[in-house]
């Protein structure tokens, strides 16, 4: 436990509302004691739950939590926990499940055009290759022939700016 929650916790423990005061947490048992229908009421004994799981966390918060979470019930502690650890997440989330893929942006797209209007042909190989070279522009370029990969011109014709580029 960190040492605001082992405070709160030994302060809950002793029925000691001067120390709940002194670490802030008075609006939150307040909060937890009145702001719900039928009034629940709350004691120093069953602020201690909450105490031990979100003690560490700034009474601020906290009382941001039980504000969003009201309701008729008094929300249990793991529900005030879990909002904060979704609140939290939403800052630092990272989708790593859909990436963009460079190639097919619009200035992509666009570079694909303007390479065609200077003259530029499709890949002649006639085979598919895994190991096509993306270039600065993000042109997929064949590594044997150096041609333009067929599906980004395809994009580049459904996106209709082969019509601009002309």
């Amino acid at each position: 436990m960190s040492g605001r929650r082992d405070q709160l916790v030994a302060a809950c423990d002793a029925g000691d509302q001067l120390a709940i005061r002194r670490l802030g947490w008075y609006e939150v048992h307040e909060a937890l004691a009145t702001w719900n229908a039928p009034r629940q009421g709350c004691t120093l004994r069953q602020l201690t739950p909450y105490a031990k799981l979100v003690g560490d966390q700034e009474p601020e918060l906290v009382l941001d939590a039980l504000r969003e979470l009201a309701g008729d019930w008094r929300p249990t502690p793991g529900a005030v926990r879990g909002y904060l650890n979704a609140k939290r997440g939403e800052k630092h989330r990272v989708d790593v499940g859909r990436a963009a893929d460079p190639a097919a942006t619009e200035e992509a797209l666009r570079a694909v055009a303007a390479a065609l209007d200077a003259g530029e042909q499709p890949c002649a190989c006639g085979f598919h290759s895994a190991q096509w070279r993306l270039d600065d522009a993000c042109v997929l370029r064949c590594p044997s022939c150096g041609g333009l990969e067929q599906g980004q011109i395809y994009a580049v014709e459904d996106a209709g700016l082969l019509e601009q580029a002309a």
